[in-house]
């Protein structure tokens, strides 16, 4: 859809014909993969992680950081990356920016205060209009957007389907 998966991936996997030190890793939350795994079909390995804490019991000699669905994890968990950055380790880390309310993501608030030293915005193909112009997330039950009663918790039990949207399509939810 959007390629961040496969961004990441394809940034990853020239490192295994390398010296570097590097790992892989992706919350418990995301339950739809098993591993860092692109709508392309390219994947990689990762290891599961609850907070991103966990990163701090890596060793000294870890280079290279790569974390998927980087969204999903606590936005008070991003003093992680600054103290292992100060060390002088890596990252590249893919997410979604916006929810399904069209807010950004605490997490990925608090990632930007860190001063990125490069950012790439991948955008998606819109799966109303097929503009390759989406940015925003859609929940939908059956094929209608979820409008009103939207908590901050983001649903996962399989009621409602993501569908990636462009600006134009994208129905914003009540306020």
């Amino acid at each position: 859809m959007g390629g961040k998966s496969f961004e990441l991936v394809g940034r990853i996997s020239p490192l295994e014909h390398t010296d570097t030190t590097f790992a892989l890793f992706q919350p418990t939350t995301n339950t739809r993969d098993a591993q860092i795994e692109s709508r392309t079909g390219i994947s990689a390995s990762a290891t599961k992680i609850t907070s991103l804490r966990e990163l701090l019991d890596l060793g000294e000699d870890i280079e290279i950081i790569g974390i998927d669905e980087f969204h999903m994890f606590a936005p008070g968990d991003v003093y992680v990356i600054r103290e292992l950055m100060k060390r002088g380790v890596k990252f590249i880390i893919s997410a979604l920016d916006l929810d399904y309310r069209g807010e950004m993501f605490p997490s990925i608030c608090e990632l930007l205060r860190l001063s990125p030293t490069e950012l790439v915005y991948k955008k998606a193909a819109c799966t109303r209009c097929r503009h390759f112009t989406a940015g925003h997330t859609q929940m939908l039950l059956g094929d209608q957007p979820v409008t009103t009663g939207l908590s901050q918790v983001l649903v996962d039990d399989g009621s409602y389907v993501y569908a990636p949207r462009c600006l134009a399509c994208f129905v914003w939810p009540d306020r």
